[in-house]
């Protein structure tokens, strides 16, 4: 993640984290590998709703008191991972004027509404919902408690108290779409998902454009799981994946780790989101998307703390700092390392869009017309795949 370990070309990523494994089950929160903040540690599970113990915030400290919550736990080197990292980093940043509170494994029912409450009863000022299927729940906790401020992660709705942030996960996407087609020379690509909703349609189009602007004849092949977190289901689907010929797979879920493994026993490149997995993969590894959620949590609590906080969308890519590329595997050619630092500094730039027309979805109907971008509404409305992917909706 882009918290400290970044270049000027935006790549970032950690190369020896199998020891951070173990600090992060220890502290659930990476504390062994890093300086600890000066504000209160995790609290890793959700206490009963009678239970005596409180979540852990300090409303009488003078700080800011900031909640998150995520669905899984912050050890699964991916999704919760990088989202606890956003949380690290805007400690570090900030700790004379925030206090934060973790809450994970918390599912996407009626449990987080009411942790949600328990947050804003025990001080907290800001709720970071850190799921996509938090945003019900939130928009009702919201609703009743308007002096708070919620923060819903890759929404589409929000009310007077709460607001939407995304990061330009395609930006980086698109980039490895065009290192994987120039390091595999099997044009059949796969892609390992969770559901076929909006924020997968980002990453998955954005992939298989890159791709295809190297070699057009490359198709990609996608399986749903449907779940965020199906280690067996994931394995399974890249073994179907590489019977059927494909020579790399994109791995997106929570925690892509038995896929980047499967793909590396099966002799695959792979490619994820989230985190360097490299050690998973020391032959197969290309590269991955990342995000940058350190930053934007800096500037939405910035924005509450100068009361300059509004409910409108927050998005950024690589020129804001939002999203980043991990590290290559060794099997990538120079020539494609250094086409992807010129893709980052034009996409940076604006010199490139990465949905620019024609766009023809996967029934061959033109979506985006030559010459014409697409919005970034339009991009988070997503409900359809590009030509040349295989499996999930055209329309």
């Amino acid at each position: 993640m882009n918290l400290g370990n970044s270049n000027r070309y935006g790549i970032t990523g950690r190369r020896h984290f199998k020891s951070m494994l173990v600090a992060i089950f220890i502290a659930a929160l990476l504390g062994g590998c890093r300086e600890r903040p000066a504000v209160q540690q995790t609290n890793t599970q959700a206490p009963a709703q009678n239970a005596t113990p409180t979540l852990g915030f300090t409303k009488d400290s003078g700080k800011l008191q900031v909640g998150f919550i995520t669905v899984g736990p912050v050890s699964d080197f991916g999704y919760n991972y990088q989202h606890n990292q956003g949380r690290l980093a805007l400690e570090a940043k900030m700790r004379d004027k925030v206090h934060t509170v973790l809450v994970e494994n918390i599912p996407e029912t009626a449990e987080v509404e009411r942790v949600m409450q328990r947050m804003v009863d025990e001080g907290a000022n800001v709720i970071f919902a850190t799921s996509y299927g938090y945003l019900d729940s939130a928009l009702r906790v919201a609703q009743r408690n308007p002096k708070v401020t919620f923060m819903h992660c890759l929404g589409a709705k929000n009310a007077p108290n709460l607001g939407t942030y995304s990061a330009s996960l395609w930006e980086p996407a698109y980039v490895a779409g065009v290192v994987t087609a120039m390091t595999a020379k099997n044009p059949r690509f796969g892609f390992v998902t969770s559901h076929p909703i909006p924020p997968v349609f980002w990453i998955l189009n954005a992939f298989t454009l890159g791709a295809q602007s190297v070699n057009k004849n490359v198709t990609v092949d996608v399986v749903y799981t449907n779940s965020w977190n199906n280690p067996s289901a994931e394995t399974e689907a890249v073994k179907s994946l590489a019977d059927k010929g494909v020579g790399a797979v994109y791995v997106l879920v929570d925690s892509p780790i038995a896929g980047v493994q499967a793909a590396e026993r099966a002799g695959i490149y792979s490619v994820a989101q989230h985190a360097d997995l490299s050690s998973f993969a020391p032959k197969g590894w290309i590269t991955g998307s990342v995000w940058g959620w350190g930053k934007v949590y800096e500037d939405v609590v910035g924005s509450v703390l100068n009361h300059t906080w509004t409910n409108q969308p927050i998005s950024g890519g690589f020129k804001e700092g939002y999203v980043s590329v991990a590290p290559f595997g060794p099997a990538v050619p120079a020539a494609a390392q250094q086409k992807s630092h010129e893709l980052i500094r034009k996409i940076a730039s604006g010199e490139i869009s990465v949905f620019q027309g024609p766009i023809a979805d996967s029934e061959g109907k033109e979506r985006v017309a030559r010459g014409k971008s697409m919005t970034v509404p339009e991009i988070l409305s997503f409900d359809w795949v590009v030509k040349g992917v295989r499996g999930g909706p055209a329309h």
